[in-house]
């Protein structure tokens, strides 16, 4: 009879020692999720007080910011709206549906802490980026679990009862499932990965030798390709361009895929390249400049006067600006010491002290800023752009079904 007793005391309506936390952590949670959502949404993808180091900006452009189409931050937003409410109702609530509401803030709490040691795992081991506001959630939602389990009326009029338990358990583990099956086997939208712009009859390419001008996505781009860095000939028959940076690590990455390029259609395919510094130095749309975009304007600008020095060794120069071994970015002075080996130090010093380089990252900076959203890496041909999280598959398919050509190698 005792532990009988033990479990039917009497039910004690929470009071202010755990109502108060509870709501205030999960009005916290929801503000920093609308914001979260709020990044996701907007054609800059910048988050609102995302600064230093964060990087909130690079994990939501990454394909683990969705599911299945559809932003996490907005499955955050409700998910912590819910424990919000839930936690004012488990006081002010009729006695009959006290069982209710801590049913859905026992299984709520586990699902929010479950998802948020599902996404600092693909944040440190998919994207290797970790975003400030993402953990400031995830932190709230594992303070939320604590709270909520350590309070729970256990046993209590049977009010929670293990079976309960273990049923709300199930659902947060049936939403785990869903959550993490989504985003593995849902993949991402190739919609978001290539998108077309403008019509491939708006777009020209005439002329011939220094005088070749072509233009892409529907005229917003206009150049000519002599008068740029490019891998392979700029008389070849269909030119891509490349918009990057070499601090970027997704540029990093998709470079390697641009590295197959003249192995897979020989001299049918060129590439442009078009530095933009992800850096606020020279880059006014930049509003801040992380850690690791410190001196890339200065690495932009170090590349073009190689290839002004010396076209012939660009292609090599690029290839090594992007493959240190600790895969982290050349320091300007390693970029330079390599430049003076490759070219010679009076002559790479020639174009160094003229305006030209900076002049041409002002005006790469300009063509990506035009475009919705300006974003790197972004590779074009012709009226199509292919941008970051694409895939290799997906940049071949788009050069081939916009110029009609098959690869020599699969």
């Amino acid at each position: 009879m005792a532990g009988h007793s033990e479990n039917c005391k009497p039910y004690r309506v929470p009071g202010p020692g755990f109502w108060l936390p509870t709501t205030l952590v999960g009005a916290a949670a929801t503000v920093i999720s609308v914001f979260l959502l709020a990044g996701s949404l907007s054609s800059s993808g910048h988050v609102v007080g995302c600064t230093g180091n964060s990087s909130c900006d690079e994990l939501l452009a990454s394909r683990w910011s969705s599911w299945l189409g559809i932003p996490v931050s907005g499955g955050a937003v409700l998910l912590y709206l819910l424990l919000t409410g839930s936690a004012l109702a488990s006081r002010f609530s009729p006695a009959k549906h006290r069982k209710a509401v801590w049913s859905m803030m026992l299984a709520a709490s586990l699902l929010a802490a479950g998802a948020g040691t599902w996404f600092v795992v693909v944040a440190w081991g998919q994207v290797n980026a970790f975003c400030s506001h993402c953990l400031a959630t995830h932190a709230c939602g594992f303070l939320l679990l604590g709270l909520i389990w350590y309070n729970a009326p256990l046993g209590r009029e049977r009010l929670v009862t293990p079976r309960l338990a273990a049923k709300c358990a199930a659902v947060a583990v049936m939403g785990m499932v869903a959550l993490a099956g989504g985003q593995l086997l849902g993949g991402q939208d190739d919609t978001f990965a290539i998108q077309r712009i403008g019509q491939s009859g708006d777009d020209y390419d005439r002329g011939t030798n220094k005088q070749r001008k072509l233009s892409a996505l529907g005229g917003k781009i206009e150049l000519r390709p002599h008068e740029l860095p490019t891998i392979g000939s700029p008389d070849a028959p269909h030119i891509i361009l490349s918009f990057f940076d070499y601090t970027c690590s997704h540029c990093r990455t998709t470079h390697w895929y641009l590295k197959q390029i003249p192995n897979r259609y020989g001299n049918k395919v060129a590439i442009v390249v078009l530095p933009v510094p992800l850096e606020a130095k020279c880059n006014r749309h930049m509003k801040q400049t992380r850690k690791q975009h410190v001196h890339a304007c200065e690495l932009a600008t170090i590349a073009l006067c190689v290839w002004r020095a010396d076209a012939t060794k660009f292609s090599e120069f690029d290839h090594w600006m992007f493959t240190k071994p600790d895969k982290k970015s050349r320091t300007p002075e390693e970029a330079r010491a390599y430049a003076h080996t490759l070219v010679g130090a009076e002559k790479f010093a020639e174009f160094e002290t003229d305006s030209w380089a900076a002049m041409q990252v002002k005006s790469n900076i300009r063509i990506l800023s035009s475009l919705n959203p300006p974003a790197v890496p972004m590779i074009v041909a012709r009226s199509l752009a292919w941008r970051w999280p694409g895939t290799a598959k997906e940049l071949y398919a788009m050069i081939e079904t916009e110029y009609g050509i098959t690869a020599l190698v699969p």
